[in-house]
């Protein structure tokens, strides 16, 4: 399943532990079960990755050594195609187009 990983630091963040963060994920590797497809820094600090994860716990072990200075917020994701095929689908339902008698 897709997921935005939007993460940002903590206002309680010190610069001695956001530097270990970036550190830490230079040499890091995602765990079996999670993929990075895309990742986006944002200028003032944090950013958004686009992950594919097998599982919710691939999706928190990739996580997990990157708690404590930063919060995340994480958003499960379908393309925009499936978003209008089932809103589409969802605005028949509630107002369907009136067939012709016959």
């Amino acid at each position: 399943m897709l997921y935005a990983v939007i993460y940002r630091k903590k206002r309680t963040a010190t610069e001695d532990e956001l530097r270990a963060i970036r550190r830490r994920f230079i040499v890091w590797t995602p765990p079996p079960g999670l993929e990075i497809k895309t990742h986006y820094a944002f200028v003032d600090f944090g950013g958004v990755i686009i992950v594919n994860a097998l599982d919710n716990a691939a999706l928190r072990m990739g996580l997990q050594p990157f708690l404590g200075p930063l919060e995340f917020e994480i958003e499960p994701l379908v393309s925009i195609a499936e978003a209008l095929a089932i809103s589409l689908d969802a605005d028949e339902a509630a107002d369907p187009v009136p067939r012709e008698a016959s």
